[in-house]
């Protein structure tokens, strides 16, 4: 990524914009056309998510407690991926759920070497301990959603 005319690392621009309050949907112009595939696109934002909640509601050693995020942080969480044109999708699924089984199908897995097609194809499926369900993540270009 370039910032007048210097390349701007990604934890540059992470500091850059998780320092502030979030901004309107698309504030920030940024360039994933290095990303060689959809699996570099979702590590980013997974890396992106992860700055965001330790910089926000981590601990002293950088822990979030995801299960006592508010809709309200989920709501802020979501701002600062729409100020990069981006989607940020949670869903609370019970290990129980019908639909658990199709999520957890798409977790996010590099080393099995499946090749997703589209962002929003990929779940991170977060699994916090002692609750009896799970978190499905997954992301999507502001764009692409209706």
């Amino acid at each position: 990524m370039e910032d007048d005319g210097h390349e701007v690392t990604p934890d540059e621009l992470f500091d850059t914009i998780i320092n502030q309050p979030p901004m309107k949907a698309n504030h920030y112009h940024i360039s994933l056309e290095d990303a060689e595939s959809v699996d570099d696109i979702f590590a980013f934002c997974m890396e992106f998510f992860q700055k965001i909640c330790i910089r926000h509601w981590g601990d002293a050693n950088n822990r979030v407690d995801v299960t006592k995020l508010t809709e309200t942080e989920l709501g802020t969480i979501k701002q600062y991926f729409n100020s990069v044109g981006l989607e940020f999708i949670a869903r609370v699924l019970e290990y129980s759920s019908p639909d658990f089984p199709f999520y957890n199908r798409r977790h996010y897995n590099k080393s099995a070497g499946i090749r997703y097609e589209q962002l929003s194809d990929v779940y991170y499926i977060l699994r916090p301990n002692g609750v009896p369900h799970v978190f499905a993540i997954s992301f999507d270009f502001i764009n692409n959603r209706s």
